[in-house]
């Protein structure tokens, strides 16, 4: 008998031992604060580079840590386990603070309630999906292809910055075709000022520009005329997709809950976050393209073929669905815009947390815990960049994810596509097919139409040059801003 005894016992004690090793045997990590100087707590550091300061803590205390930025404790994941855990929330302990963004970007003085953030939401993803997309992409295609071509035959070799050939292009594009024909166009100018110091709007208001306020209140009095004058009581925004009209319903008739000044600044906040991105990734894309004569040749020639066999000339491919400029047409282009999105999008997803919420480690045997009032922060880009899963992080190779068709986000060294490209998770950004896709259409035109050449502002030619972002203005879930402007020539292909 006391043989059996002690053998239960030994498998008793082993399973007790296996179970206190597992999930209830994990430690929690202390959350203290290093801070720099107390009365600014980490905001200098952090402001000055963010993503090198992310990267230095991680790698003096590990991959989940504390740091304090205004005020506020913030959590920040930089493991795959833990920056699923800020994406995927599926416990549903975590929001967005889009109070923040819509307050010191679109000076926003009261509180939008979350039901109409959540409405004009859906019809966002509505618009800008790839069943939305034909509904405006002929009449997009047809002036960015007029813009392109006019700025060859009329401009030839005249000198511009890169960042606003691309973005006045886009922007003027995008406005017709999504916003209708009464859409003013003038406040490309507004959103170009804005957009170079948008860090800045982030910070205290005493610090803001005031050229940049200025610019702001400006933008914002033009949207609030375009509202009036777009609007049709029949047909609702004229010239304009039926989901679009109904943003614009909803923005009108929230008064006298939100302010006319206030729902011009939830507009505003949109529309930046509709080009912001997508403008700085197609001018970092050219920037890499035009450094490097024999990669601008590469996907010039998968294009041509493209055009040519595929689909037989440029108009054809012009008027087809969007997801026929999939990866199986044009893998390098595909490939491309996702490596640039790897080295240069501060994927660090930011939310607030509403209850205690467990942030793990990678090997999921430590945690750290957020309280409610916490921020949390998952930096994805400590995975883009780091060696672990990519080869040569730090190097732009234009078909490193030539193959890959799809974001997976849980598969450590085999992962195939950038972590958090386009947000992720519960909160994958809603206009990600059109991203997509106007930056492939942009592409496709002007290697096709143009010869381009770039150069810095004193004349030198970038093939040389370092790409570098500028540090100081990068903002988390913003692609950065380069470090040097440069210039294009453009002409008509040869």
């Amino acid at each position: 008998m006391f043989p059996v005894v002690l053998i239960l016992f030994i498998v008793a004690f082993s399973l007790w031992a296996d179970f206190r090793n597992g999930v209830h045997s994990r430690v929690k990590i202390p959350s203290s604060i290093s801070i720099f100087i107390p009365w600014f707590d980490n905001a200098i550091q952090f402001g000055l580079d963010p993503l090198g300061f992310l990267r230095k803590r991680q790698t003096k205390h590990g991959s989940v840590f504390a740091i304090r930025l205004a005020g506020k404790r913030v959590i920040v994941a930089g493991n795959l386990n833990g920056i699923l855990r800020v994406m995927r929330d599926t416990q549903k302990t975590l929001h967005l603070p889009n109070h923040q963004m819509l307050a010191s970007l679109g000076d926003v003085k009261g509180t939008i309630p979350m039901t109409l953030l959540d409405r004009l939401t859906t019809y966002v993803a509505r618009t800008f999906s790839n069943k939305g997309i034909p509904q405006f992409s002929h009449t997009f295609n047809q002036h960015l292809f007029r813009h392109i071509r006019s700025l060859a035959e009329n401009s030839p070799n005249d000198r511009v910055p890169l960042q606003r050939f691309v973005g006045q292009a886009l922007y003027d594009a995008v406005s017709v075709s999504v916003w209708g024909p009464h859409f003013p166009l003038d406040t490309y100018e507004e959103f170009y000022t804005i957009d170079a110091k948008m860090s800045r709007l982030l910070g205290p208001a005493f610090l803001v520009p005031r050229a940049v306020s200025q610019a702001r209140n400006l933008m914002k009095n033009k949207l609030g005329t375009y509202m009036q004058e777009c609007w049709d009581e029949e047909l609702g925004v004229k010239g304009a997709p039926a989901n679009v009209t109904e943003m614009i319903r909803l923005l009108k008739e929230c008064s006298p809950t939100v302010p006319p000044e206030d729902a011009q600044g939830a507009l505003l906040v949109f529309l930046f976050g509709l080009h912001a991105n997508t403008h700085r990734i197609v001018a970092w894309l050219f920037l890499h393209l035009l450094s490097d004569s024999r990669t601008y040749l590469r996907l010039r020639r998968e294009i041509d073929h493209a055009i040519d066999v595929e689909f037989g000339d440029l108009d054809t491919l012009l008027l087809v669905p969007p997801q026929r400029l999939g990866v199986s047409s044009l893998p390098l282009l595909e490939s491309a815009i996702m490596e640039t999105l790897r080295l240069w999008y501060a994927a660090v997803t930011v939310r607030e947390v509403n209850e205690d919420t467990e942030i793990p480690s990678e090997d999921m045997k430590t945690f750290m815990v957020a309280r409610p009032g916490d921020l949390v922060m998952g930096n994805s880009s400590a995975i883009n960049m780091s060696d672990d899963f990519f080869e040569e992080p730090e190097t732009f190779q234009i078909d490193r994810f030539v193959g890959c068709t799809a974001e997976k986000e849980d598969e450590g060294k085999s992962r195939t596509l950038p972590l958090g490209s386009f947000g992720g998770g519960t909160h994958v950004c809603k206009g990600r097919d059109f991203a997509l896709y106007e930056m492939k259409v942009f592409a496709i035109l002007c290697l096709r139409v143009l010869d381009m050449k770039a150069e810095t502002s004193s004349g030198r030619s970038i093939d040389d040059l370092p790409l570098k972002a500028d540090t100081t203005r990068t903002i988390p879930s913003f692609v950065m801003y380069p470090s040097e402007e440069v210039f294009v020539r453009i002409r008509k292909r040869a």
